[in-house]
């Protein structure tokens, strides 16, 4: 995250603000308040996401977000029913390496149910797919 100023100076991120807990370090604080990032304080050892997700709504009138992450922020935000949709992209080639996939540290405890709402032909022969996330089982 130290590089933040920097994919802000190339233009990848323009608005931004940053989710940290009590736990975060005073030094990680003091790098954000230097580089003028706003950030929001909630939970104790972790980021409590649900009143995270309420302040930048009341604060930053935020009624839509987007995360680009793996499984470990998408669990949590899935068990929590903070998410209202999910977009994949198929792409027409294998990776047979030994990184990290997408549903790798997916460790739900629920089934979720996805329901297609839909599918777009995209660039390059990937084909785009929305679901909307109905209620656990």
């Amino acid at each position: 995250m130290r590089s933040l100023h920097c994919l802000r100076n190339l233009g990848y991120l323009k608005e931004i603000v940053i989710l940290v807990s009590t736990a975060t370090p005073k030094e990680y604080l003091n790098y954000l308040e230097e580089r003028h990032y706003p950030y929001i304080v909630s939970g104790n050892d972790h980021v409590d996401y649900e009143k995270a997700f309420q302040i930048l709504h009341e604060q930053y009138g935020c009624k839509y977000m987007r995360t680009d992450s793996g499984g470990g922020l998408t669990n949590k935000l899935l068990e929590n029913g903070l998410i209202d949709e999910i977009s994949l992209v198929i792409s027409p080639c294998f990776v047979g390496n030994k990184e990290k996939q997408l549903f790798d540290n997916l460790l739900l405890s629920e089934k979720v149910n996805l329901e297609l709402q839909g599918t777009e032909n995209a660039e390059h022969g990937c084909l785009s797919l929305r679901y909307a996330v109905k209620n656990k089982d």
